[in-house]
C-alpha cells in the first residue's frame, strides 16, 4: 500500500514539474495534447531506465569468482576453529 502511494506521489509531482517547465496552461487543448506527449515520453523513459537498471543488477555476478577456493578456504578455517576447541 504505501509502495502504490508514493508511486502515485512520484508520478503527480513529475506531471506538476512538466506543466511548470513547460509552461503549460491546461485550459488550452494544444497545450493538454503537449502534456500528454510529454508524460508519455517521460514514463517511457522512466521504465526503460527502471529496465535497464534490473538488467545490469540480474547479470551482476553477485557470488564469489571461484566458488570452490571459498568454500576450501571456509571449511580450512573450520577445522582450525575446532582444533582450537
Amino acid at each position: 500500500m504505501k509502495i502504490g502511494i508514493f508511486i502515485v506521489k512520484f508520478v503527480f509531482i513529475g506531471m506538476l514539474f512538466i506543466v511548470s517547465t513547460e509552461n503549460l496552461y491546461m485550459k488550452n487543448a494544444e497545450d493538454r495534447a503537449t502534456f500528454a506527449g510529454q508524460v508519455y515520453n517521460w514514463v517511457g523513459e522512466l521504465f526503460s531506465h527502471v529496465w535497464q537498471i534490473t538488467g545490469f543488477v540480474v547479470n551482476s555476478e553477485w557470488l564469489p569468482k571461484d566458488m570452490n577456493e571459498s568454500k576450501s578456504s571456509f571449511e580450512d578455517s573450520l577445522k582450525i576453529t575446532s582444533k582450537l576447541s
